[in-house]
């Protein structure tokens, strides 16, 4: 029952690099202000270890930015296929078809809202239907229109798997990510330790010491409020 009290609990904290980064850069400023000379020398070496994870973590987001020619949500690409759908079905559908109300309702057989208005797990399944549609009647419609919907299915598949990965990365604990996250939980556990002995008759000064406001809930719910600063 109590041996988790003395377990290094950064270890098994759930969440991604940048936040992580954040709950460690709340400890790092806090230090910066604390009267004990104790957790004062801990300040430069654990600010030092920090600063090198955060440019860790911005050369790895250029890189990932370069490799992909930029990030696009899903979100943005979503946006993208319902704009493509709407000029698509405004500027060469009806135009194309006003007198064949049934080859029109071939492409959209339930409405814009159909793909406009559907749920992000329906949507590419319905959104790849539709571009199969035009390239069937590229002889009518051009070429054009089937390689733009190609284009955005592929997108789209792209920024799926992308939030995919983000929100695996989330669900990951911290010791999982490698050494350099590690030592850095290790710092914490240190800064954990020391500051319960300095403040040992008043704990929530050693619980202001770390931003837990900023991680989610160990039970997956929302972030609790910031703890106020202790003098």
């Amino acid at each position: 029952m109590y041996d988790e009290q003395y377990e290094n609990h950064f270890l098994n904290i759930r969440a991604s690099r940048a936040v992580f980064l954040q709950f460690a850069q709340y400890t790092a400023t806090a230090l910066a202000g604390t009267p004990s000379a104790a957790l004062k020398k801990l300040t430069a070496p654990f600010q030092q270890l920090v600063a090198d994870l955060e440019k860790g973590l911005t050369d790895r987001a250029g890189q990932a930015g370069t490799g992909q020619g930029g990030t696009v949500t899903q979100d943005e690409v979503i946006t993208r296929i319902h704009e493509f759908v709407r000029d698509t079905h405004d500027v060469l559908l009806v135009p194309k078809y006003r007198k064949q109300a049934g080859t029109l309702r071939e492409f959209l057989p339930q409405g814009l809202d159909y793909l406009t208005g559907a749920a992000k797990k329906d949507l590419p399944t319905r959104f790849e239907a539709f571009v199969k549609k035009l390239e069937a009647y590229a002889a009518d419609l051009g070429a054009q229109a089937g390689t733009d919907g190609h284009a955005l299915l592929a997108a789209l598949a792209t920024a799926t798997s992308a939030r995919t990965k983000t929100r695996q990365a989330e669900t990951e604990t911290i010791s999982a990510l490698g050494t350099d996250w590690r030592e850095l939980c290790d710092a914490l556990w240190q800064v954990h330790c020391v500051g319960l002995a300095q403040f040992f008759q008043e704990p929530a000064k050693a619980r202001a010491l770390f931003g837990y406001h900023l991680l989610k809930s160990r039970n997956g719910g929302k972030k609790k409020a910031a703890p106020k600063m202790m003098a």
